[in-house]
């Protein structure tokens, strides 16, 4: 087997597990443009970065890929319908936060965070798309009665191939944040208070949202803004959260008003001529993703585990 065969078979091994896409922004490296890729795993491939982080921190953290056949893509509300019955058996442990990354293939996928806090469940969706949705999102409160149903308020993501290892970055990291539900609930929002300028000018209509009650809006707690691609994301925190000192994934100390600003890279958006700025943050750590899964494949074809009463492994 020659060498250039020997590259298309070592290649061929992951393509199972992840793909390299184009991010949709070009960066200007050497007076150039080029257009880099952004490394997004596969239901397979996020399996196998979730069963390490399980192993090497013990916290509960799942990949539950929604996808049974190649129809249409439900809306992210119907696949919280359907989502709502499979999460019943989800514990709320007030030591213990369940953490899943809910998937329908290489679509969208969603953070979504099961925590307890003085005798209330509270079910965390950190959607990174929600700015356009949140008013529908309020019928998914309706799929978890029993529980305080919270989103995040605003768009984070820019291009549209991020969201899978957003949803990974988010939930790891909230793992590790002190109080989030604490943080969480003091930056409820009141969506309909800031949209319109009195109680009165709000008018009952069939294409409004519908009233629920154990859903509310809030704005993202400083600790888990650093994926943000939009500038803007941030930007609507307060100028004393931008100066708060917090850790970076590497666990040096800085602001995350540093943070954004040597994550961002110049870029031009494929859809206009307009400058823009992008926080490289996620298609950087794609391409570590991407090594981990090599390792964990390789890792699987030298020791595939022990084999079960029933011939798997």
């Amino acid at each position: 087997m020659d060498l250039d065969a020997q590259a298309v078979g070592a290649s061929e091994k992951y393509d199972k597990y992840f793909h390299e896409i184009g991010c949709g922004y070009k960066k200007l490296v050497d007076y150039m443009y080029i257009e880099p890729a952004i490394c997004q795993p596969t239901p397979a491939g996020l399996s196998l970065l979730v069963e390490d982080f399980v192993a090497r921190t013990n916290h509960d953290l799942r990949a539950v890929d929604q996808q049974q056949d190649d129809g249409p893509v439900p809306t992210m509300i119907d696949r919280f319908k359907k989502f709502g019955a499979q999460a019943a058996a989800i514990p709320f442990d007030p030591l213990r936060p369940v953490g899943v990354i809910l998937t329908h293939g290489q679509h969208h996928a969603c953070p979504v965070l099961f925590m307890r806090k003085d005798q209330t469940n509270y079910v965390l969706i950190f959607d990174s798309t929600s700015g356009s949705m949140k008013k529908a999102y309020r019928k998914v409160g309706t799929f978890f009665p029993d529980c305080q149903v919270m989103l995040n308020d605003g768009t984070r993501q820019s291009d549209s191939q991020s969201c899978i290892t957003d949803a990974y970055e988010i939930l790891t990291r909230a793992f590790t944040v002190d109080d989030l539900i604490g943080k969480v609930e003091a930056r409820v929002i009141d969506e309909r208070a800031a949209s319109s300028s009195t109680a009165a000018s709000v008018r009952a209509s069939r294409f409004s949202a519908p009233e629920v009650d154990n859903f509310r809006l809030f704005r993202m707690p400083e600790e888990l803004c650093f994926t943000a691609q939009r500038t803007a994301f941030v930007t609507q925190t307060s100028k004393a959260e931008m100066q708060m000192p917090i850790r970076d994934r590497d666990g040096r100390l800085t602001t995350l008003k540093d943070m954004m600003r040597l994550q961002k890279t110049v870029a031009i958006g494929n859809q206009s001529e307009k400058w823009i700025g992008i926080n490289s943050y996620l298609h950087d750590v794609s391409v570590e993703h991407r090594e981990r899964i090599k390792q964990l494949v390789d890792q699987r074809a030298v020791d595939p585990g022990p084999v079960g009463d029933d011939g798997s492994r």
